[in-house]
């Protein structure tokens, strides 16, 4: 019997000690996650772990996704969620990084290159699915948002590492991030067996936002409604939506909140068939 396994991050604020005297605080993505770690337990997701902030440390976030690649079979649905800051370290020429930068997810105590990650697809036996979601920013070219509590509107609020603190935090951390680059070349890349579906809070060239009066962030609002359609992992429950429908219901709500700068997207990569026309979480 197929299963599905799952990690949900939170990040609310990170390590100053790391960050160069930055902590990142946004109230938005512990909430995010205990809501899709609470959703996804109706969709039969019995072995899922939760890294709220301080417990999102890099090793933490590694150790459970290989020891997913470990439990995971052929058939089963691995999920991954992420709500929190988006950053960027400078790529090295092999990479072949058209802007020269690599993404990165913000943990609490250094950020997890995106060549990381790709790594540890590879460990996944052919046949198991990965779906990913990552409300977070994926750029450091935009202009950040101040929070003002004050003001009775809500105030948009980028989760993105500023642009000045892109290159201190690697200036301050270098020695870290290329032992992380020497590892990475000493290890070939190895193809992924997997299909990997993700879906994205915003393109590469924009940023995920919160509104501050706001619990949950603006992507994460919308896709979590989507968890509430009834899905075929209950038993005697109707037809729930595909990944397909999914993100084009996401696009237009989003879309609805902040226009144009902030738009949800999907990417497919890994090996055999897409599984974006099934049934949106079903093991």
């Amino acid at each position: 019997m197929n299963k599905g396994i799952a990690l949900i991050i939170g990040v609310g604020e990170v390590n100053t000690e790391h960050y160069d005297g930055w902590n990142g605080m946004l109230q938005q993505p512990e909430n995010d996650a205990k809501m899709i770690a609470d959703k996804i337990n109706k969709y039969g997701f019995t072995n899922s772990l939760l890294l709220l902030t301080q417990e999102a440390t890099r090793q933490n976030v590694i150790d459970r996704i290989q020891s997913m690649a470990l439990l995971s079979c052929p058939g089963d649905l691995v999920f991954i969620y992420y709500s929190g800051h988006g950053g960027q370290v400078p790529a090295r020429k092999s990479d072949m990084e058209e802007d020269n930068l690599n993404e990165t997810w913000c943990l609490y105590d250094g950020q997890l290159i995106d060549n990381e990650l790709y790594h540890l697809w590879a460990k996944f036996k052919a046949g198991v699915r990965i779906f990913v979601v990552s409300d977070s920013c994926h750029s450091g070219t935009i202009t950040k948002a101040i929070i003002d509590t004050s003001d009775t509107n809500p105030v948009m609020v980028a989760k993105n590492l500023p642009d000045v603190k892109i290159k201190s935090v690697y200036s301050k951390n270098i020695d870290f991030y290329t032992e992380i680059y020497d590892k990475l070349d000493a290890e070939p890349m190895k193809d992924i067996e997997v299909p990997i579906m993700s879906f994205g809070g915003c393109q590469d060239d924009q940023c995920s936002y919160t509104l501050s009066k706001e619990k949950y962030s603006v992507f994460t609002t919308h896709f979590s409604k989507l968890l509430n359609a009834p899905s075929n992992n209950i038993p005697g429950a109707s037809q729930g939506i595909t990944y397909d429908e999914a993100i084009k219901r996401i696009q237009l709500a989003v879309k609805e909140d902040v226009g144009l700068l902030q738009t949800p997207y999907s990417y497919k990569v890994g090996k055999d068939i897409s599984f974006s026309d099934e049934i949106l979480l079903k093991i």
